[in-house]
């Protein structure tokens, strides 16, 4: 069974910020599946994160079904979350 998490990314009230929450999610569970949600756009981030191993970004504002196709696409877009070493 495979693991989904969906994190805000930029959260200002969050004790970790995005790239520590993915970094910590990945650490408990090298196999999770992260979605990415945020209101700002990087593509220098979003490239980032990839590179990382984050499954899928979804833009503010958006409603259940566009985060439900990001997490679809997410699962299915490879058996393996994690980045290849």
């Amino acid at each position: 069974m495979s693991t989904s998490q969906v994190s805000e990314i930029f959260d200002p009230e969050a004790a970790l910020r995005g790239r520590e929450t993915f970094m910590a999610l990945r650490e408990m569970d090298p196999e999770v599946f992260v979605v990415v949600v945020s209101g700002y756009w990087d593509d220098a981030l979003e490239n980032e994160l990839r590179a990382h191993g984050v499954c899928g970004f979804v833009q503010k504002p958006y409603d259940a079904s566009a985060l439900h196709r990001a997490i679809q696409r997410a699962h299915s877009e490879g058996s393996s979350p994690a980045p290849s070493a």
